[in-house]
């Protein structure tokens, strides 16, 4: 049974597309600056704040937040297809961009929005493409340790209260980054983040399917204790390994 999506008010998301058979479709400059400018269209048209995020060259990681309104798929459904469809233009192809629908996972964002934001600005270190993620122009941990990037995020709160001024929080950051490029293991190809449903506490869970899945495919999953510190995952049938 495929997972119906789970969005509400006040949700934070990780959400993973990929191309099309894992091609990579993501070829120069040009095709990254046109996706961040579709996801910035999508953003102003639909209010979801995109928090941080990682485009490699055959998929792409997000991490987004509903404060005022649900249309997370909205969203994704416009910055997926305006993308695929420019990109289609602008190549001469015609045919599938992207695999499918993409996924996401709701995250506990009082406790382990840290994690998940340092596990997407670590892919291409953890690929092995790139050795630091300030090596990689394309996601958001510039942004977060410099205050410059190629893009403007929207920071979450847990990334504010890291310092009283932006350079406070820049160096903070940077500090956090390399702790868990050391001792986290956040460079590990597998993570509960990535093929979960929901990720977080025990308690985050069971409150999250008590107030919005009222739906049996929820109430039937099992929690499963990741490695982490009581840090739980309500997963989905198949693993998403991204």
């Amino acid at each position: 049974m495929r997972a119906p999506r789970l969005i509400y008010v006040g949700g934070i998301y990780h959400v993973v597309a990929r191309c099309n058979n894992r091609q990579h479709f993501f070829n120069n400059h040009e095709d990254f600056n046109l996706y961040l400018t579709m996801l910035n269209k999508a953003r102003d048209k639909y209010n979801v704040n995109i928090h941080g995020f990682c485009a490699t060259n055959n998929h792409i990681h997000l991490i987004l937040g509903t404060p005022q309104n649900k249309y997370l798929s909205l969203f994704m459904q416009y910055a997926q297809s305006h993308f695929a469809k420019a990109y289609n233009k602008k190549y001469g192809k015609t045919g599938h961009f992207w695999a499918g629908r993409y996924h996401s996972t709701i995250i506990d964002s009082e406790e382990y929005y840290m994690n998940c934001l340092l596990y997407v600005e670590l892919n291409m270190t953890r690929n092995g493409a790139k050795k630091h993620p300030k090596n990689w122009k394309y996601s958001s941990y510039k942004q977060h340790a410099y205050g410059k990037g190629t893009f403007q995020i929207d920071y979450h709160d847990q990334y504010l209260q890291l310092g009283s001024s932006p350079k406070q929080r820049q160096k903070k950051y940077r500090q956090i980054m390399q702790s868990a490029m050391q001792e986290k293991g956040l460079l590990k190809k597998q993570q509960p983040i990535t093929y979960g449903i929901i990720y977080g506490s025990k308690q985050f869970i069971q409150n999250t399917i008590q107030k919005y899945a009222n739906h049996k495919y929820y109430k039937k999953r099992k929690y499963h204790k990741t490695k982490e510190k009581e840090i739980y995952t309500l997963r989905k049938t198949h693993r998403d390994t991204s």
